[in-house]
């Protein structure tokens, strides 16, 4: 995956893209208006920062070194030295929305970001924790709540450093009273008001103001695989990995991101609950407290996903098509997050979405160059086929059969990308062991059109107003929201005389009870009338007005004579 698809949203200089070694990006898409931050650190040991979060900071510091660059905040979309962080050994970032800490390989913390006052708020620029010196820090993690920070010592010791009353506490946990091991690892989430500790004993410990407690393995775990290797936190749940390459959750579900299968509530504040719908051993763990998705690679390298994906919830363990965790949260979270800093050498070079490998044993009996995801390398043409062919039969799971036509697809792709076929799919309904969906009344060309959407999230630019108008009847059908704004903020550029009618009609003739594909639908249906009545003697007058039924008439009419008297 190239760089710059990562960094879309900034305008960045090749000359500063070419010396970024590493970055993370993160922002709080709980907020009606998304914020987008990022860090990056460079191949000659400088670490710049762009965004919000970091601009606010600027701002806050009442103009200290030029605030503003024409009319402009600083930082907000070119990055900023932080010439604090720069030239030291960084460890570890720990990053939540509002806050940016790195501990050092000297054991120092610095940070900046929002510190709460009670009802005061107040943004920092990069500067050391003076709190804690005097304490050698190696692991540390950040919390929402309570500008809280937990802190590990290289003495074993665990520390909790909070902000409250204009006042810094750091308090020590006592070990002998909490912990019957060492602890080598601490970690948290945002919404989560309590902090895990990881013991060299394999066991974990969730701690909070006042309890604290170790957390319980189902009944069936035999005692020698209860030794936990690796956590991953969200922002309401935590991901844990045992050295079988078992997995084990806790915490809420709101968004499906516990891969239970159903939309329990949350688990027990101590039972851990076994994710069993991944057979294979798992090797490696992802979660973000920026977006409620999570996702697991096995030691085969598939990688599965589960939470929320582009607005779809998806309850279960869902095998997808990408090669890295990473892809998972590039392809899944609105807008961009990283799980963690990313190293530019790291980045998949090949398209995200291609057909896993095959076990071993078919590997051989196949070619590299035949392993596709359906999409022609010269002309990005969905695949059709009359015969079934024994690739198909390998790698794709599901047929939609237009006009005779074949279009092999992945259920895994279109249970992400689609509430529709997410339902469809819902594991215990009676389609969810359905291979071939058979389109009675279709275009093929629409179709196909609208699968590479599914695959690739674009839609070629010169397509025809019609075909457009049809891509936004599928995309209400099969409730593919994303699609649906496309095509409508497409519509709303190419709106005129002739096609109005056409274009007013797609937004009536919808029967569906999603609540936000309605509202793009009554949107675009406003701006059909809005241009009528800036066109009315011409619109009337034409022959698609004229065809129109009369009770679609009527309504244009009173639609139009509404907008007239607001």
């Amino acid at each position: 995956m190239e760089l710059r698809n990562h960094l879309l949203p900034w305008k960045l200089d090749d000359d500063f893209v070419e010396q970024i070694e590493s970055f993370a990006i993160w922002g709080n898409s709980y907020d009606l208006v998304p914020h987008r931050n990022a860090i990056f650190t460079t191949k000659n040991n400088q670490v710049y920062a762009i965004g919000d979060l970091i601009s606010r900071c600027f701002k806050a510091a009442k103009g200290a070194d030029g605030s503003e660059e024409n009319g402009e905040l600083k930082g907000l979309n070119k990055p900023v030295l932080l010439e604090e962080l720069s030239n030291i050994r960084i460890k570890k970032f720990s990053i939540t929305f509002n806050h940016v800490f790195v501990c050092t390989e000297d054991g120092k913390v610095l940070g900046y970001g929002r510190y709460k006052f009670k009802k005061d708020s107040s943004f920092n620029l990069p500067q050391r924790v003076c709190a804690l010196n005097g304490i050698n820090v190696v692991d540390i993690a950040v919390g929402l709540y309570d500008n809280a920070l937990m802190l590990l010592s290289s003495d074993g010791k665990v520390h909790h450093w909070t902000l409250m009353q204009k006042h810094s506490y750091v308090v020590e946990i006592e070990a002998s009273k909490v912990f019957r091991s060492r602890p080598i690892g601490v970690f948290t989430g945002s919404k989560l008001v309590h902090f895990f500790v990881l013991l060299d004993n394999g066991q974990v410990v969730k701690l909070n103001r006042h309890t604290e407690h170790t957390m319980n393995f189902p009944r069936d775990v035999e005692e020698e695989h209860r030794k936990i290797k690796k956590l991953a936190c969200g922002y309401s749940h935590v991901l844990l990995l045992n050295e079988d390459g078992r997995l084990f959750v806790n915490g809420f579900n709101d968004s499906g991101e516990l891969g239970l299968g159903v939309k329990t509530p949350a688990t027990a504040a101590g039972a851990l609950v076994h994710v069993a719908s991944i057979k294979e051993k798992i090797v490696d763990i992802a979660a973000t407290p920026s977006y409620p998705v999570s996702a697991a690679i096995t030691e085969c390298g598939k990688v599965y996903m589960w939470g929320k994906c582009r607005g779809v919830l998806v309850f279960e363990p869902t095998l997808t098509s990408f090669k890295s965790l990473n892809e998972v949260f590039f392809h899944c979270s609105v807008p961009l997050f990283t799980y963690q800093p990313v190293k530019v050498t790291e980045l998949a070079r090949e398209p995200p979405l291609v057909a896993r490998d095959p076990p071993p044993a078919a590997r051989e009996s196949i070619k590299p160059s035949e392993l596709t995801n359906g999409f022609s390398e010269k002309n990005d043409a969905v695949k059709t086929t009359n015969e079934p062919s024994s690739l198909v039969d390998k790698f794709y799971d599901f047929t939609i059969v237009v006009e005779g036509k074949k279009i092999p697809v992945h259920k895994g792709i279109l249970k992400l990308r689609s509430q529709h076929f997410a339902e469809m799919f819902r594991k215990g309904s009676p389609t969810e062991k359905q291979s071939v969906l058979e389109i009675a009344e279709g275009d093929l060309k629409s179709y196909e059109i609208f699968v590479k959407f599914l695959y690739t999230d674009s839609v070629d630019e010169s397509l025809p107003c019609h075909q457009i108008i049809e891509l936004l009847a599928l995309a209400n059908k099969y409730r593919v929201e994303s699609l649906a704004e496309h095509c409508s903020s497409k519509i709303q550029s190419g709106i005129n005389i002739d096609n109005v009618i056409a274009l007013y009609k797609s937004t009536v003739s919808q029967n569906d009870e999603d609540p936000k594909m309605m509202k793009i639908r009554e949107k675009l249906r406003e701006f059909c009338v809005l241009f009528t009545v800036k066109n009315e003697v011409a619109v009337v007058r034409s022959k698609e007005f004229a065809n129109l039924s009369p009770d679609l008439a009527k309504d244009l009419i009173m639609d139009v004579c509404r907008r007239r008297s607001l």
